[in-house]
């Protein structure tokens, strides 16, 4: 609006929840140019000024700089005055810690606010977990890891101040470290509970999709593990954790690893172990594939019947730039076609 600063000032630190007319002089005061115009109503009987809306809980959204905004919308309901034909505004769910960007969005704040080192990954583990308690610590909060929306309103409110350098002494040790996160609504589990994440990451062991060391951190690689286990069994293509992925990895005849496409694949026999880049296994995951210096990043897989394909960028090794391509495998019982390019080629599945 090209108000000065002055003006700024004088209007921000209005109360919300009162209404106070701008005199003129007020306004040439604060450097806004107003004038002043004349009527024909008689000085004797001044025309009503307006009445004044309903009061309501006013929300402030205050734009923050780069991913660490808070989402807008209200923190709570609405009321208002005018009686109960007027609908509360519904609740904003607090940011979601298993969602990766919403995780990285705290960790940016935490990360602004000096209480984390590294950048964020939106992986919810041990040092965002101390980095949270430290932010509570200093703010007055419990001593804990727990996240709550009165947590995510200090942590994101714009009078919140950077990590104290002094006088504070940091803490340490595990107290209040790992509180209990609540499952998703029909769940038993919540993998950022570092035991049910251990549960989950040993049942996508047995099945073939969790390739690593199971530490009971929900990271990258059992993100990865979920999204081809529910691409399996058709599920949708994410790495959300719900109800309708915990009951069906519980299930007796969940379809493992070998009713995918994911895995290594050999072009021969001795491929699985061989250097030469004529027998170069490829390797194919539920967000990339790769063989040899070629490596394609898949947005996303569709599976009909026994054909898996797939929109990807690819890209070379010594090669600047990316090619748009369309990935198309074939699976069948011990091999899998690749029907990408001509002509097909055939691979079988590495042990």
């Amino acid at each position: 609006l090209g108000y000065p600063p002055k003006a700024i000032t004088y209007i921000t630190e209005a109360d919300p929840n009162a209404i106070q007319w701008m005199s003129l002089a007020d306004a040439r005061r604060v450097g806004i140019d107003a004038i002043e115009f004349g009527g024909d109503t008689p000085a004797s009987t001044p025309a009503p000024p307006p009445k004044p809306a309903p009061q309501t809980d006013i929300v402030v959204s205050v734009p923050l700089q780069g991913p660490s905004a808070l989402p807008t919308g209200p923190l709570g309901p609405a009321t208002s005055t005018e009686g109960p034909s007027q609908a509360p505004a519904a609740i904003r769910p607090v940011l979601d810690l298993l969602n990766l960007e919403s995780a990285a969005r705290i960790q940016m704040r935490l990360l602004e606010r000096g209480y984390l080192q590294d950048g964020p990954d939106g992986v919810w583990g041990l040092r965002s977990r101390i980095a949270l308690r430290e932010f509570k610590r200093q703010n007055g909060l419990a001593a804990n890891d727990a996240w709550d929306r009165t947590t995510e309103a200090a942590l994101f409110s714009v009078e919140t101040g950077r990590k104290a350098q002094a006088g504070l002494q940091a803490e340490t040790g595990t107290a209040g470290l790992f509180e209990r996160v609540p499952p998703p609504t029909g769940a038993q589990l919540n993998p950022l509970n570092p035991d049910d994440a251990a549960t989950i990451q040993t049942r996508l062991s047995a099945l073939g999709f969790y390739r690593a060391q199971g530490d009971g951190t929900w990271g990258l690689a059992s993100r990865a593990a979920l999204r081809e286990f529910k691409l399996a069994n058709r599920m949708a293509d994410d790495d959300v954790w719900d109800a309708a992925a915990e009951a069906r990895l519980a299930q007796p005849n969940t379809a493992g690893v070998d009713a995918t496409v994911f895995g290594t694949w050999s072009p021969g026999a001795s491929a699985c172990r061989s250097g030469a880049l004529a027998d170069t296994p490829m390797r194919v995951s539920s967000t990339s594939m790769d063989r040899g210096p070629v490596s394609c990043t898949v947005n996303k897989w569709t599976v009909v019947g026994n054909v898996w394909s797939g929109a990807a960028m690819c890209r070379a090794a010594g090669y600047a730039g990316e090619t748009s391509t369309r990935i198309e495998l074939v699976l069948g019982k011990d091999r899998l076609v690749d029907r990408g390019g001509r002509p097909f080629k055939t691979f079988f599945r590495c042990p």
